[in-house]
């Protein structure tokens, strides 16, 4: 009889932390594994907005998440990113209330054929307040898989070719109130990307399946007797396309082949199994700078991924994904949205771009290439300028981005600028670079380029000319001469 009226007051308790999104866990006792792998896209605003498709045009931190190869082709010198989302997944979290998170952050150098990176991701993550079926207490729970990555890139046969690979160092999340059981792992990643010619690059990158910590006897008692359990990463094979015309614009499309997880199940109910059998993943997207100035960047991406669902029970998804950045100096405003069936990924982000900064403040030199400070720039004609080397190797360009050995000085120079600009004192350039006021305050169109050459052409043309038919001062005198006056009557 007592028992009968434990679960009933666990019952009514249940209900009420319900309506305040505390879920009651509908299992006493934790068996299975946990999945470490989400199939929905995180990352920057571009990332997300260009769904994810970016295995052969990754340009950014988050991006070069899926193919560290970016590093020496389509990557520039130094960039620097820091990222948080949350998402709403109902058929995930199970509750429309609990948020799933992400965190990224990154530097990236890439002096001349060689890239590095140092990065940290959060592939994975469950977690909320839930209700023990046990004792009916409420309390916090996380599963999440924390990474952080070194990566090295190498560029090939006169850069057509990059090859990448990356040290992983897999941090196991898994607390239930004040009881910690983390457990940490080493993984690896490989990436590469070809330039068939025209700025059409292929990608593909491959991580192996892998499992982080193992079964914890007597944890999570006795609210979840068996709760640390293992955290189990599938096989990653990323391939897929892109074209990157110019500065402006690109489009990426990609295929994400995901490996099975034995045995794997959701922290919400461990009778929903997750990664059952083997999926694929296609990703399309695409994103354009729509105005540059220089001191305003606006820019939009567009994309759409099917979601081929790894959860027992549940429908695929097609997502659609959107966003759009302001870049006011060097601050980042952005918004966007990732929407699907049962999935919400609404986001505005604030942030600081620290090149841009660096570059504001003349911490490091300005951008080699000047804005064209207009709407809607040309986005598909082919143009070198402002593209990474990787990518436009033999390729001519007006403007040139800095060497290997303009990096390092550039690198070292840092403390340097940040004492000049204390005390006001001009800032140090690497040697042999033109001075700052050398460039002009915007990029010319081609057409305007030919045009003012033309110009300057026949103005000193016409100069010459004027010169030749102008007398000497020596001569000046002999044409008011008599005998050259009564000549010319003749």
């Amino acid at each position: 009889m007592a028992s009968h009226r434990f679960g009933a007051i666990l019952f009514l308790f249940g209900s009420v932390a319900s309506a305040f999104g505390a879920n009651v866990l509908p299992y006493s006792q934790r068996t299975r594994a946990y999945s470490g792998f989400g199939t929905t896209v995180r990352g920057d605003n571009e990332t997300i907005g260009m769904a994810g498709a970016t295995v052969a045009i990754p340009n950014s931190v988050s991006s070069i998440e899926t193919n560290p190869a970016g590093l020496t082709m389509t990557m520039g010198s130094v960039t620097a990113q820091l990222n948080s989302n949350e998402m709403k997944d109902r058929i995930l979290t199970g509750s429309e209330t609990k948020k799933v998170r992400s965190n990224q952050w990154g530097l990236t150098v890439t002096p001349g054929d060689w890239g590095y990176a140092l990065a940290y991701y959060t592939p994975s993550f469950e977690g909320g307040d839930y209700v023990s079926s046990n004792t009916g207490r409420q309390a916090e729970y996380e599963i999440s898989l924390k990474q952080l990555r070194f990566s090295v890139s190498r560029a090939l046969l006169n850069k057509r070719l990059s090859l990448a690979a990356s040290v992983e160092v897999n941090h196991a999340i898994r607390n239930l109130a004040d009881e910690d059981h983390g457990a940490t792992d080493l993984s690896y990643k490989l990436g590469a990307i070809y330039h068939l010619g025209g700025h059409y690059l292929l990608g593909a990158s491959y991580s192996p399946p892998q499992e982080i910590g193992g079964s914890v006897v007597g944890s999570g008692t006795p609210d979840l007797p068996g709760y640390a359990q293992p955290i189990r990463s599938p096989m990653l094979l990323t391939v897929g396309a892109g074209w990157i015309p110019n500065r402006f614009f690109d489009v990426g499309f990609a295929v994400i082949a995901v490996g099975s997880t034995r045995d794997t199940a959701l922290l919400r109910d461990q009778s929903v199994t997750v990664g059952e059998g083997f999926t694929l993943q296609p990703r399309l997207g695409a994103s354009y700078v729509v105005a540059q100035y220089r001191i305003l960047k606006v820019s939009l991406a567009g994309g759409t991924y099917y979601e081929t669902s790894r959860i027992e029970g549940e429908p695929n998804r097609l997502h659609y994904t959107s966003a759009l950045q302001v870049n006011p100096w060097f601050v980042n405003l952005g918004i966007g949205v990732d929407r699907a069936t049962n999935y919400d990924n609404f986001f505005v982000s604030v942030g600081f771009d620290v090149v841009r900064l660096a570059r504001t403040f003349d911490i490091i030199p300005p951008e080699p290439v000047p804005p064209p400070n207009t709407f809607w720039p040309p986005p598909l004609k082919r143009n070198s300028d402002g593209l990474p080397d990787g990518l436009t190797a033999g390729e001519p360009q007006r403007y040139k981005g800095p060497s290997a050995e303009d990096v390092k000085e550039i690198i070292e120079n840092v403390p340097t600028n940040i004492e000049h600009k204390v005390k006001g004192l001009p800032p140090v350039r690497p040697s042999g670079k033109a001075p700052d006021a050398d460039l002009p305050d915007s990029l010319p169109e081609a057409g305007a380029k030919s045009r003012v050459k033309s110009k300057s052409k026949s103005s000193a043309k016409a100069k010459a000319a004027r010169a030749k038919a102008k007398p000497s001062p020596k001569a000046k005198p002999k044409k008011k001469k008599k005998p050259r006056a009564s000549s010319s009557e003749e």
